[in-house]
Parts: structure tokens; C-alpha cells; sequence
């Protein structure tokens, strides 16, 4: 049973159109990808959650109360906010009702927190303007169509002198996988890797989103880590976050994809373990004091 102290509510009926602007219509909507995989998503992205970690740990130091987490998901950078600073109120929202459930039993753990989880997209979060000291978007940017928009609709939330935290996928993100893909003959999973270069943000591009929604850049920087995992681990965290891409396939083909994607790996692998690129854009900036 759920403490009453902890109003925690799933609203649905707003308008979900997160879609990446690449993505031909024949592919599922990310969303699909995400319900399907929210249960196991935590398992998977343990680099996410780790770069969440530092892009808190760097936010300035203030009283942040009230917290919007776009695009959620699991919840995991929300949580991390809970445990390092003081927070009254959590607003979620997520194209997936999957990740949101995931996310509810988190909140579970925290009664004293009022929370809000919805089923909306950014352009219609149902967030009155300037309500919020902080708003968090972690590995989520890239799926929106529109990212300009996207941030100047999360900057509309913000009270004066709030901050907007962003991690994203940095120039040169799983540059080991592209190069892979497209050495294949026929290219392997072509749509993944097409995916993994369209959501690649530059520090540049970044900062242009940010003046134009009127926010003051307060920092901004890359993380670019080599990591080493086996062939199959790698593979299981693209299947966790992209298996929208592919899922227009027959599935004798999409096994075949995966089976050619696997092999590859391996191939490029002779101790067991694949080392690949982990780029990472954070960005900290804030709202005008007014």
C-alpha cells in the first residue's frame, strides 16, 4: 500500500509525440523500446546513472525544493537528487508508462516526498511556468524531434535564477559501433548506428539551444571515457535503450542482425572484451534572476 503522505499519480491523456526526427515512420516510437525493457532498464545503464551522479554533484549549491525530471525514465537521476540534497516535491513525466512504474516503486522509499509521475511529452508537460528550482533531463535529449524546443519548453518551468541540468551524448559517442556498422557488408543494424550519430550533441550546438530558451551557460564540459566490457553486455544495453530501431524487421531478421552484431564484437575482441568510446555532454545553466 502506498503511504498517503506520498501522492504519488500516473496521468495519462497528454500528448506523447517523443520521436526521434530520424527515425522513418516504419520504426516504433522509443517509447516501445523503453516499456518493453523498464523492468531490466537499470541494469544497463550503469554509465548513465554514473555520469547523472557527477552532473549533481557539480550543480551549484542552493536550496532546490522543487524538481522536474524530463523524460525521466526510471528515475534514477531524481534519486540521486533525493540523496544529495533536500527536496520537496518531484514531478516526473515520461513518454513510457513502463519506466514511470519503475520509477513509482523508487519513490516508495521516500514517503515524505510529494510526487507527480505523467505520462506527457515536453512540448505538453502540464507544468505551470516558472514552478521549479531545478530541472533534470539525463540521456533523453536526443530522442526529442525538436531539441530547441525541447529545452526552451523545460527553461519556461523555471523560476527565476532555476537551473537546468543536461546530460546528453557527446561528438564521438560508440564511435567503435558506427565504424563496425558500416564495415559490415550489408552494414550491420544500420539504423542503430544512423541513431548513435543523430544524437550526438556538440558543446557548440548546446550552447546555442541554451541562449536562444534565454538561460546563462554556467558550465559546460565533455566526458570521454574508454570502457571495457564483453561483446554481449555491450550488446544487451543497446537492446535495452534501442530496440525501437530495429523492431520494424521481420524477426528472423532482427535475429540475424543481432547475431551479425555479436559476431562482429567478438571478432574485435580477442581477450573477451570490447573497448569502446563513452561520450558524455553535461550542462548546467540557469534562468534569469528577473
Amino acid at each position: 500500500m502506498w503511504s498517503r503522505a506520498l501522492r504519488t499519480k500516473i496521468l495519462a491523456g497528454y500528448p506523447v509525440i517523443m520521436q526521434s526526427a530520424n527515425h522513418p515512420p516504419s520504426q516504433e516510437h522509443p517509447r516501445e523500446s523503453f516499456d518493453r525493457s523498464a523492468h531490466i532498464y537499470d541494469d544497463h545503464v550503469g554509465f548513465n546513472q554514473a555520469g547523472a551522479q557527477r552532473l549533481i554533484g557539480a550543480l551549484p549549491e542552493r536550496d532546490y525544493r522543487d524538481l522536474l525530471d524530463v523524460a525521466c525514465g526510471t528515475g534514477f537521476a531524481t534519486m540521486h537528487m533525493i540523496e544529495r540534497r533536500g527536496i520537496r516535491t518531484v514531478t516526473g513525466v515520461d513518454a513510457s508508462a513502463g519506466m514511470l512504474e519503475q520509477f513509482r516503486g523508487k519513490l516508495e522509499r521516500h514517503p515524505d516526498i510529494e510526487a507527480t509521475l505523467r505520462v506527457a511529452d515536453v512540448v505538453a508537460m502540464g507544468v505551470p511556468p516558472a514552478s521549479m528550482d531545478l530541472v533534470l533531463c539525463t540521456m533523453a535529449l536526443h530522442w526529442f524531434p525538436d531539441r530547441q524546443l525541447a529545452i526552451t519548453e523545460m527553461a519556461k518551468t523555471l523560476r527565476p535564477g532555476g537551473i537546468l541540468g543536461i546530460l546528453a551524448p557527446g561528438p564521438g559517442h560508440d564511435a567503435q559501433f558506427v565504424a563496425l556498422s558500416r564495415e559490415g557488408n550489408p552494414p550491420i543494424l544500420p539504423e542503430l548506428a544512423t541513431s548513435v550519430l543523430d544524437n550526438e550533441i556538440a558543446p557548440e550546438v548546446m550552447g546555442g539551444y541554451l541562449a536562444a530558451a534565454g538561460l546563462e551557460e554556467i558550465d559546460m564540459w565533455v566526458e570521454r571515457r574508454e570502457r571495457r566490457v564483453p561483446p554481449e553486455r555491450y550488446m544487451d544495453r543497446m537492446r535495452t535503450v534501442g530496440s525501437h530501431l530495429w523492431a520494424h524487421r521481420s524477426i528472423e531478421d532482427q535475429q540475424r542482425q543481432l547475431a551479425r552484431a555479436e559476431a562482429a564484437l567478438e571478432a574485435l575482441s580477442p581477450d573477451g572484451i570490447f573497448q569502446y568510446t563513452f561520450t558524455k555532454l553535461l550542462v548546467i545553466a540557469r534562468a534569469p534572476q528577473g
